[in-house]
């Protein structure tokens, strides 16, 4: 399962869709423009609310909460490594996930202990920069989409 996530560039819309490899709106992200950390929500394509993320403020290094209703789903930390990135998901519900990849190339691997759940890619197309998200396990799309999303985050956002 492939999913296409552009790269926001200049613009101040709180709202965008990730769509399927043909090109289909799938789901749709929200984000909070003016606030104090990040929030970011994942929802339907008519907006029912899937995950929020939030941002834990007062870390060394970038922390996130990812809710499901009320109820906190997974814990994000990324984790200080000269030129790679390594992000670790602790989840109760998904099992401890780990993130790894290189910030420069922006290709990065998901995975849970050895099984690979997922590849995000980076490929520069038209005017905007594109992140493929590669599903390759039987996981919740939405789950993935919300960690592809905090990867952009923690790393492309702070260049």
């Amino acid at each position: 399962m492939r999913f296409l996530i552009q790269q926001k560039f200049f613009t101040l819309k709180d709202r965008f869709f990730i769509k399927d490899e043909r090109g289909y709106d799938c789901y749709e992200i929200a984000d909070k423009l003016v606030t104090v950390g990040n929030k970011f929500w994942v929802n339907t394509v008519d907006g029912n609310n899937l995950y929020f993320m939030r941002q834990k403020l007062f870390h060394l290094m970038p922390h996130y909460e990812i809710y499901q209703g009320e109820e906190v789903v997974a814990n994000v930390r990324a984790r200080f490594r000269f030129f790679r990135a390594k992000v670790e998901v602790q989840s109760d519900r998904f099992g401890d996930i780990l993130i790894t990849g290189n910030v420069m190339n922006w290709d990065f691997e998901i995975k849970r202990g050895d099984e690979m759940l997922a590849v995000i890619n980076k490929h520069i197309l038209k005017v905007r920069d594109t992140y493929t998200l590669e599903i390759m396990a039987r996981i919740d799309p939405a789950f993935m989409i919300a960690l592809a999303i905090l990867v952009d985050a923690m790393y492309q956002r702070r260049k």
